[in-house]
């Protein structure tokens, strides 16, 4: 562990961000490729939702050991959805901000390896402060720029009309550089 806190409560505030930002380093390379957006309030929306998925976890195992009385499990029941309600709203909430998300980026199945590689060596550098994984992450994250830069730009000059053959529906796109 790089810190570690006296405090009980700053050290789960700590471990909750560590773990939050540890995914989602290691996932980013693939969410953007399946779904090209980058979540910016992750820890915010993390932070909320282990908080409340923990809550609603223990009530439900408090559920299980109630259920035999009626009233229990009722009163039981109607706080656990109460919790996943507010689960939901919270991230919701946080979604609708105008920027908690990143939008618009979009990589390739060869860019997603890149990427992780870039990951890699950077976080050897960090770790072992090794000088080559730094100029080896360095010159992948250069390559990847330029790589995603000539996308970008081939893409700023197309024009297209899309008409889809959907049953009993019409559906059309038009798409006008990385618009549309």
């Amino acid at each position: 562990m790089l810190l570690y806190f006296q405090n009980t409560l700053t050290r789960k505030v700590w471990q909750v961000i560590s773990v939050s930002t540890a995914v989602q380093v290691f996932t980013l390379p693939i969410c953007i490729f399946y779904f090209p957006q980058v979540p910016l309030l992750f820890l915010i929306s993390n932070f909320i939702a282990i908080a409340l998925a923990t809550v609603v976890l223990w009530s439900s195992i408090i559920l299980i050991f109630v259920s035999p009385i009626p009233i229990l499990a009722l009163s039981t029941s109607k706080l656990i959805w109460v919790f996943i309600w507010l689960l939901n709203h919270a991230v919701l909430f946080i979604n609708n901000l105008p920027f908690s998300l990143w939008g618009g980026i979009s990589i390739s199945f060869f860019e997603t390896p890149l990427l992780y590689t870039i990951i890699i060596f950077i976080l050897y550098w960090l770790i072992n402060k090794n000088k080559l994984a730094f100029n080896v992450g360095i010159t992948i994250a250069g390559i990847f720029t330029g790589i995603f830069a000539l996308k970008n730009w081939q893409f700023s000059g197309q024009k297209k009309f899309t008409v889809y053959d959907i049953p009993a529906h019409k559906a059309i796109d038009f798409v006008e550089g990385n618009r549309y």
